[in-house]
C-alpha cells in the first residue's frame, strides 16, 4: 500500500499529475494525498481550470505564458499588435525562453530577425525577444523601428538608436527652431547606418533584450 506525502506535494508535481506525466509508482500518493489535503486538492481543481483554459485557446498545457514561454510574431503582425494600432493579433506559436535575464513580462514577444547589419550582436536569422513597453529615452537602444516611407522587408529594421538636438545656426536661443537629428545606427561596419529627419518618420515597435 502506498502511503501519502508527508509534505505537500509542489505545483510542479501536481501539474505533472494532472498532465498524466507522473511516473505511475509517484501516483497513489498523490492522489492519497488529495483526498486528506483540501488545500492540495483546491489547489489541483484551480490548476485544472487552467489547463482547460489553455487547451480551449489552443495552447500546449506545457506552456506557462510569459512565465516560461513568449508569443511568436511576424514582424508584420508585431508591428499591428505593439504599434500605435494596438490590433488583436494571435501569436503563431509559444517559445520556451531557456533561463532568460530579466523576468517575463506580457509586453514581450519574440520575433525573427534577418540581415547581417548587427552582427555580431544579432546574428542573421536570430529569433529575438523584445519588449513593447520601452522605459526612459530610446537613444543608445537597439530598437525594433518601422521606416515610413519604406515597403515590404525593408519597412522593418533593428538598429541602434541615436538622436541629438541641434539648434539652427541663423535663429539661436529660439526653441522653434530645434529640430531632432535621429540616426539609425548598423553595428557591422560593412552596412551603413541611416539618418532621419526626426522621430516622426520611424515608429518604435521594441526594444531588443536577448537571443532566444
Amino acid at each position: 500500500m502506498k502511503i501519502a506525502f508527508a509534505q505537500h506535494p509542489d505545483e510542479a508535481l501536481l501539474e505533472q499529475y494532472l498532465l498524466g506525466q507522473l511516473p505511475e509508482s509517484e501516483i497513489p500518493g498523490v492522489e492519497e494525498h488529495l483526498l486528506l489535503c483540501n488545500s492540495c486538492l483546491n489547489k489541483a481543481e484551480t490548476l485544472t481550470m487552467m489547463i482547460e483554459a489553455l487547451r480551449a485557446k489552443h495552447i500546449r498545457p506545457e506552456v506557462q505564458p510569459f512565465r516560461t514561454h513568449l508569443p511568436q510574431y511576424s514582424l508584420e503582425a508585431a508591428a499591428g499588435k505593439f504599434g500605435e494600432q494596438q490590433m488583436e493579433v494571435e501569436p503563431e506559436g509559444w517559445v520556451r525562453v531557456p533561463a532568460p535575464h530579466v523576468a517575463l513580462s506580457e509586453d514581450m514577444f519574440v520575433t525573427h530577425v534577418k540581415g547581417h547589419s548587427m552582427e555580431p550582436k544579432i546574428p542573421d536569422g536570430s529569433l529575438c525577444a523584445f519588449r513593447s513597453n520601452i522605459a526612459g529615452s530610446y537613444d543608445g537602444k537597439v530598437l525594433l523601428v518601422e521606416h515610413y516611407g519604406e515597403t515590404g522587408g525593408n519597412r522593418y529594421t533593428v538598429k541602434l538608436y541615436r538622436s541629438s538636438k541641434n539648434l539652427d545656426p541663423h535663429r539661436q536661443g529660439d526653441d522653434g527652431w530645434l529640430h531632432e537629428r535621429i540616426t539609425l545606427q548598423s553595428l557591422n561596419p560593412d552596412y551603413p547606418s541611416w539618418d532621419v529627419a526626426s522621430a516622426g518618420t520611424v515608429r518604435v515597435i521594441g526594444e531588443f533584450l536577448f537571443l532566444v
